[in-house]
């Protein structure tokens, strides 16, 4: 009973020092010496509860008085009592303190967690924010880039002008909106400037851009602003109008921009005079698609550039059946050479004094399998275009060449043979030698064949035909200088190249009955040819007058009707047989 009354004093003593403790002080600094007072006051208690106990009477003493005896206590019993009481407040010290601990432990841990996860929401929030400011800068540097891009996709390098995308662009937009303002019309003008390519050579690249830039402020400049100037490429450029009133007005400011472009233009010390064709495509509710608005402005431009240049042209739907037929006849005329369906008529050449044979003009034929033989005016133009006059050139020299043997195998004199030469194939790097191995081959005499050139030829490129034709002629190829008189610079050209024979245009010939003053010309081109060592043949004689007239003034060699039509080479060796081809009678006397 004592030591449960001590243990439960202890107990209290050590509870009221936790619970005031807790109150008034801070459990970690306050507690480490609190309960070992504690302990020490309730031992002590104990100590003092143990004397009182000692010492004072048994309630039963006192009750009855007849049995007064003292309650006796062995001596060691306080000190047991003592070191158990003290023990257990250790105990429950130690307990006490413990589960202190742990709670302030759990309570750090919780709060060190707490704050851990505040921290790291705090570091998530910056990292996103961050992120955020991250992706915001790459989104303004992919704009940036994107605007860059476009304006780099859609802008021409040299001139700065907008370039065939983006004209595409405008035309899909304009398209889409078509109808929108019915009271407006738009148009499309494509231009191409004529001979860029000789002054770009000329002057060089660089110069050549600076020309390109030149003209790009003159069309900027003349070009409203809700109107677009684009660069196609090369020296093509485009304007679209937007607000035209009509075809009319439209094909008045393509004659103005015509106006602006043929102005001179000063480039590093040269005046340069450059004209343009231009291409007229109005644009109306037909077109649903931007590349078929720009073919066929591209096509109106090449019309105008096939008429000759410096003009305007305006596209009609014909243009674009003419182009199918074009296309057409590129792929037959690529078969034909591939399968050789080209053969060679000659026409004779005729010494007009005694109508014999002087020699022949090999001249091409076509022979088609459906259209039957074509001239060569259906198909020459259309190879100078294709580069396929180079294949057909290389072909008929080879072929008359070798022709040549049963020409003179059949005739008593010596016969010249005249072939007519593009200046494609002069312009080729390896003519001279494809010419001396195709002689080689052939053993045509060289001394015998003549070429004749036009006047285009020798304005193409002055500089290589000079010494070209000097190394042909070196070779005794005899030059001839075809259509003469046609030609605005004819005269000037004939003292700069070596030529032997002048051949007079048929056009001279056919008006010397009704035009006396072409008498007088053909007169002045023979003194002149005498006086420069040069021969002179005439083309298109159809009458006897006209032989006559030719043969009194002073000219002997010409070819014609009159005499005989180009013919197959049967019929040519037929031809050689004859000695005269003088015709019995007249064919057609003059006027009275």
């Amino acid at each position: 009973m004592i030591i449960a009354l001590a243990i439960m004093l202890c107990f209290m003593t050590q509870v009221s020092a936790a619970i005031l403790l807790r109150k008034t002080a801070k459990p970690w600094r306050s507690t480490r010496y609190a309960y070992p007072i504690a302990s020490i006051l309730a031992a002590a208690g104990m100590r003092y509860l143990m004397l009182w106990v000692s010492h004072a009477p048994h309630p039963q003493n006192i009750l009855l008085e007849d049995h007064p005896a003292q309650l006796q206590v062995p001596p060691f019993a306080v000190p047991i009592i003592i070191g158990v009481a003290v023990l257990l407040l250790c105990a429950a010290h130690a307990v006490l303190f413990l589960y202190w601990r742990s709670v302030q432990w759990s309570r750090g841990l919780a709060e060190a967690e707490r704050e851990k996860e505040i921290a790291k929401a705090m570091a998530e929030q910056r990292a996103m924010r961050m992120q955020n400011e991250t992706l915001l800068e790459e989104i303004r540097e992919r704009k940036r880039a994107e605007a860059n891009l476009a304006a780099f996709a859609f802008t021409d390098p040299v001139t700065g002008l907008h370039n065939r995308s983006y004209l595409n662009e405008r035309l899909l937009t304009a398209l889409q909106r078509k109808g929108i303002r019915t009271y407006t019309h738009r148009a499309l003008l494509y231009i191409d400037l004529d001979n860029f390519k000789s002054a770009n050579d000329m002057l060089g690249h660089i110069q050549g851009d600076a020309l390109l830039k030149e003209l790009a402020k003159r069309l900027r400049k003349l070009v409203p602003e809700e109107d677009v100037v684009v660069r196609l490429g090369g020296d093509e450029f485009a304007v679209l109008l937007n607000c035209t009133t009509d075809a009319a007005s439209a094909l008045r400011f393509a004659h103005q921009l015509l106006t602006a472009l043929e102005h001179p233009v000063e480039i590093a010390g040269n005046s340069l005079h450059l004209s343009a064709s231009i291409g007229l495509c109005m644009i109306d509710a037909d077109y649903t698609d931007p590349e078929i608005a720009v073919r066929d402005a591209d096509l109106a431009m090449y019309c105008a550039k096939r008429e000759g240049g410096a003009r305007v042209v305006v596209f009609v739907p014909e243009m674009y059946t003419n182009m199918l037929r074009a296309i057409e006849d590129r792929k037959e005329l690529k078969r034909a050479i591939e399968e050789e369906e080209f053969v060679l008529w000659y026409q004779p050449l005729v010494d007009m004094q005694d109508g014999s044979i002087y020699g022949s003009e090999a001249l091409i034929r076509w022979q088609h399998p459906i259209k039957g033989l074509l001239g060569p005016y259906t198909f020459i133009r259309l190879a100078e275009e294709t580069g396929r006059i180079i294949d057909i050139g290389n072909w008929v020299l080879r072929k008359a060449c070798g022709d040549f043997h049963k020409f003179q195998e059949k005739s008593l004199k010596p016969l010249l043979l005249s072939l007519n030469v593009s200046s494609k194939q002069l312009e080729l790097p390896g003519y001279f030698d494809l010419l001396v191995r195709t002689l080689e081959e052939t053993g045509m005499p060289a001394h015998q064949l003549q070429l004749e050139i036009t006047e285009s030829i020798l304005m193409s490129d002055p500089a290589l035909m000079g010494p070209l034709l000097q190394k042909i002629r070196a070779l005794g190829i005899k030059i001839a200088f075809d259509d003469f008189g046609t030609g605005y610079s004819s005269l000037s050209y004939i003292q700069k190249f070596p030529v032997d024979t002048l051949k007079i245009d048929q056009s001279f010939v056919r008006s010397l009955i009704d035009s006396p003053v072409n008498g007088k010309i053909i007169q002045l081109i023979l003194g002149m040819s005498e006086a420069l060592g040069m021969s002179v043949s005439v083309e298109g004689v159809e009458t006897e007058f006209e032989a006559t007239t030719l043969l009194r003034f002073g000219c002997r060699i010409a070819q014609g009707f009159l005499y005989s039509r180009p013919v197959e080479i049967e019929t040519f060796f037929s031809l050689l047989k004859r000695k005269s081809l003088r015709p019995p009678e007249t064919i057609r006397q003059p006027a009275a």
